[in-house]
């Protein structure tokens, strides 16, 4: 097997010695089998120190680059977590949204199907009034008479023949042939009928 003493190459160095002149002889044991790995390494390097040297820097390029690559895995993460954060508050904003809205549609609806139902219930308000104010008028109508007794003519005067006319807050039916007198004392009054003026 090869080996390395390790210990410094100058009994003068001290720890205060300068870095550029302090050395350090190491002990390696090396299998059998891990034998050809340094054999191959001298080949390439040009030395068993060379083949060394280019280890260690390999090793402290591996643990440099791991940690580069752990910080920017970790900024990684960060940037997912901040854009998942971002789409999660995104997201919450449109679902509370979209609740306000199915809620103000609610209130809509309930707000068009009252006002549909006091519609209706005016529409058969106005339909009832209608048709009672209706009854009253044919009740009316057949409560007419069709004539009124003019004394003067001794005559009954159907509706063509009268004529209304004003009389303070009433007005005065008249036959209207007989012309608009009222009662006197050689004769006969043509007043058919009084009404009050609403």
């Amino acid at each position: 097997m090869y080996g390395w003493m390790d210990k410094y190459m100058s009994p003068q160095t001290s720890s205060k010695a300068e870095p550029s002149r302090l050395r350090r002889r190491v002990i390696v044991e090396l299998t059998p089998d891990e034998l050809p790995l340094l054999e191959a390494a001298e080949r390439r390097h040009g030395g068993k120190r060379a083949a060394m040297l280019a280890g260690l820097r390999a090793e402290a390029d591996g643990v440099t680059r791991q940690a580069r690559d752990g910080e920017a895995e970790e900024k990684r993460a960060r940037a997912v977590a901040k854009r998942a954060d971002t789409q999660a508050k995104a997201h919450a904003a449109l679902l509370a949204e979209c609740a306000s809205l199915k809620a103000s549609l609610a209130t809509r609806t309930r707000e068009r199907d009252a006002a549909t139902a006091e519609i209706e219930r005016l529409e058969t308000k106005a339909q009832d009034q209608y048709a009672a104010l209706f009854e009253d008028i044919a009740d009316l109508e057949d409560r007419i008479p069709d004539a009124l007794y003019c004394a003067r003519c001794d005559t009954w005067a159907p509706e063509p023949e009268w004529t209304w006319r004003a009389d303070g807050e009433d007005e005065i039916a008249y036959h209207t042939p007989c012309g608009d007198h009222g009662p006197g004392m050689l004769s006969n009054a043509t007043w058919l009928a009084r009404r009050r003026v609403a």
